[in-house]
């Protein structure tokens, strides 16, 4: 379990979860428990499936320079994360349908992104580093929107 925990990358998933309910704070909107939850929980899941599959796509590096990390160690196979990161795509794509359509085509954007990023993006230099701030800045909006009380004005 320890493994897995390393591999979502805590910090970065707490980080991600506060940043939504940042944005829903930033509303002044009135949220239930529930709504909460979910606008926290959806898009730090949905992290944690990212770092995950990031670790999937670096195993073969990491063998090199990062063995102690779970897949390059053999204590996570690789196959494992792969189907462990979509699964946790899938619930935290989810977990934003109560949430309203805008929060639901951020999550999905976010997993595709995330894939592609650790698939191929992060090796094209700036275009790697910008999509990581783009769904860095997602995180905002997301929360806002999930209140159903956003504005532009």
């Amino acid at each position: 379990m320890k493994a897995w925990i390393v591999m979502s990358r805590p910090l970065n998933v707490l980080s991600i979860g506060l940043a939504s309910l940042t944005g829903a704070i930033m509303t002044h909107a009135h949220i239930n428990d529930l709504k909460l939850i979910l606008l926290f929980a959806s898009p730090a899941i949905i992290g944690a499936a990212g770092n995950i599959i990031n670790d999937y796509f670096d195993a073969p590096i990491d063998r090199i320079n990062k063995p102690h990390r779970p897949i390059p160690s053999g204590i996570i196979k690789e196959e494992e994360a792969r189907l462990a990161s979509i699964i946790l795509f899938i619930i935290g794509t989810a977990l934003s349908l109560p949430l309203g359509l805008m929060p639901l085509l951020i999550a999905v954007l976010a997993s595709v992104l995330l894939y592609s990023y650790s698939y191929s993006l992060k090796r094209r230099g700036f275009i790697g580093n910008i999509t990581i701030a783009f769904l860095s800045a997602l995180c905002f909006p997301f929360g806002s929107l999930s209140t159903g009380t956003f504005s532009w004005t």
